[in-house]
């Protein structure tokens, strides 16, 4: 997974708990995050599959410069699972910065195996 949020880059894991539910966990750079996702129609293979979900995330860089911040992202976007279990995904939305105060744009890609 890469984008801009937290982390900037990462490996990511993801859990289907319902046929419409899913939590996932990132892991990378200088930061980490958990979320969960909404795919309405469920997830399907061979078709764009819509979701909205909310990510929280953490950046630390406290023991080096005694900066670290967490991060709120609302994205909303498509995944696409192939016949192969290979699953591609792009998503934006408004990502919250507690350091500043400040809302930005964010999104992410991820390209992936489902298992």
């Amino acid at each position: 997974r890469i984008g801009f949020l937290n982390p900037l880059i990462g490996i990511n894991y993801e859990r289907l708990i319902t046929p419409n539910i899913e939590i996932e966990t990132t892991v990378g750079f200088l930061g980490a995050s958990l979320g969960a996702h909404v795919y309405f129609t469920g997830l399907k293979p061979k078709q764009l599959n819509f979701k909205m979900g909310i990510t929280n995330g953490i950046f630390i860089l406290d023991k080096v410069i005694d900066f670290s911040y967490f991060t709120i992202y609302v994205p909303v976007g498509f995944n696409y699972l192939t016949e192969n279990n290979i699953i591609v995904g792009i998503d934006t939305g408004l990502l919250y910065f507690n350091s500043d105060d400040v809302f930005l744009p964010g999104f992410s890609f991820k390209l992936g195996q489902a298992f």
